[in-house]
């Protein structure tokens, strides 16, 4: 006869165990573009930040979209940030972009939550 704890039980212990292993959200999770705009050097460089969670590892994608039609799609890697998660600037050299009218939006994503900011508007020269 074998002897032994139930799988059941195994299972939501393991659960329970990796719950508190992941950060919680500290309230609302808002995902803010801080700058978006050109260099003196000629790069797109933006960056933000996750305000109500504050973690290392999730995906931080900077999508920036031109009323011509245009788009880019940039990623960085997200940073616990006292209580905030910082997403760390990303840059790419203009000269493949159209000049003109921009809006960026940062897309947030990791195992625990999803967030997108509202647009942030600049222009490239």
């Amino acid at each position: 006869m074998r002897s032994g704890i139930p799988p059941a039980i195994v299972a939501a212990a393991a659960l329970l165990a990796l719950a508190a292993c992941s950060p919680s959200p500290s309230g609302p999770v808002t995902a803010t573009v801080a700058s978006a705009q050109v260099d003196d050097a000629g790069y797109l460089t933006a960056d933000g930040y996750v305000s109500g969670v504050a973690e290392d590892g999730g995906k931080c994608s900077f999508t920036f979209w031109s009323e011509g039609g245009g788009a880019s799609r940039l990623s960085s890697t997200g940073e616990a940030d006292g209580d905030r998660t910082a997403c760390p600037a990303v840059d790419e050299r203009i000269r493949t972009l159209w000049p003109g009218a921009y809006t960026a939006v940062l897309t947030y994503s990791s195992g625990t939550v999803t967030a997108e900011s509202e647009p942030f508007s600049f222009e490239i020269p």
